[in-house]
């Protein structure tokens, strides 16, 4: 089966998008690599979950990124999926002292919120490599 039909197999099931061929360096901080054959940008849980159950049924390889920070991808790109976790799965919470992050928030994202819910021990994370698009106070 081609790349091609399987993505179509695998969008059919998902909310997020999926893309052949997509290249790598759109998805590193350092803006290098060659191409995944299949990439998949989730919008949910939901999502990750109908992924890796589709790879592993389908006997596709698959790596699992976050933001691309500090991530250095070969100019031959990556064979089989990648599956990344990014803002779809990026929401913050905080209840009190309590904070819920997931796999996808941006660290500086998470510290600011930490800061503002008046939540000490975080700032280490506000300088971690991420881009940052938003006021730190």
């Amino acid at each position: 089966m081609s790349y091609t039909s399987l993505a179509g197999e695998l969008q059919s099931l998902v909310k997020g998008s999926v893309r052949i061929n997509e290249p790598m360096k759109k998805h590193t901080t350092w803006r290098i690599g060659g191409a995944a054959d299949l990439f998949v940008d989730p919008s949910d849980k939901e999502d990750i979950r109908r992924t890796v159950e589709f790879a592993a049924n389908h006997h596709i390889p698959l790596t699992v990124i976050g933001n691309g920070s500090n991530l250095l991808v070969k100019d031959g790109g990556i064979r089989g999926m990648v599956l990344k976790v990014g803002r779809g799965l990026a929401g913050i919470s905080v209840e009190g002292t309590t904070i819920k992050a997931g796999a996808g928030a941006m660290l500086p994202e998470l510290a600011v919120a930490a800061c503002k819910a008046g939540v000490g021990g975080f700032e280490f994370a506000a300088g971690i490599p991420a881009p940052w698009e938003g006021p730190l106070s």
